[in-house]
């Protein structure tokens, strides 16, 4: 048997409504053991191909509700600061450990966007992503936890489809599975 410990809202220092976003806190829950990451991901503003951002909020009308010097964190630091934490010896005991992210997506199936964070996470971690479970291929439920020791795993509430994310998802949710 095998237990992961988890992170909801692994950005937010405290609250949910109004919090700060922090890349502190990412690390201090990686530093504690969490093997799942959670995180909302935002457009930064309404253009069709907007850099994607973490933070909280209400995808209607894109209202980012997370306080930080920005409002936000940028998606290209959050995986950069989790890939280099979660699998550094130096910051982590478990660093061997599957890490598993789940992205809310709250990008109003901006394509532009969602091939952004595509890029983003197979600049951060292509070598690590377990492709076997792409398009929702295979059932990483039932695959050894030896398989996937090293490895990222990417969970997606819906709205990923027809962009290049879809090709890294492992599982979605709110998806219709044919």
């Amino acid at each position: 048997d095998f237990y992961i410990a988890s992170s909801y809202k692994s950005y937010l220092t405290g609250d949910q409504i109004n919090d700060y976003a922090d890349l502190e806190q990412i690390k201090y829950v990686l530093k504690g053991g969490a093997r799942l990451i959670d995180l909302d991901i935002f457009c930064e503003n309404m253009k069709w191909d907007a850099d994607p951002i973490v933070c909280n909020g209400w995808e209607m009308g894109n209202r980012h509700m997370t306080r930080s010097r920005k409002g936000y964190l940028k998606f290209k630091d959050v995986c950069h600061v989790i890939n280099q934490y979660a699998f550094g010896e130096e910051h982590v005991q478990n660093y061997r450990d599957p890490l598993f992210l789940t992205l809310n997506l709250h990008t109003m199936r901006t394509k532009g966007t969602l091939d952004k964070v595509a890029d983003i996470i197979m600049k951060e971690f292509g070598y690590r992503l377990k492709m076997e479970f792409s398009n929702q291929g295979a059932n990483v439920a039932l695959t050894p936890i030896c398989q996937l020791i090293d490895k990222v795993v990417i969970f997606a509430s819906g709205g990923y489809e027809d962009s290049n994310l879809e090709e890294i998802v492992s599982f979605g949710w709110d998806t219709t599975m044919g």
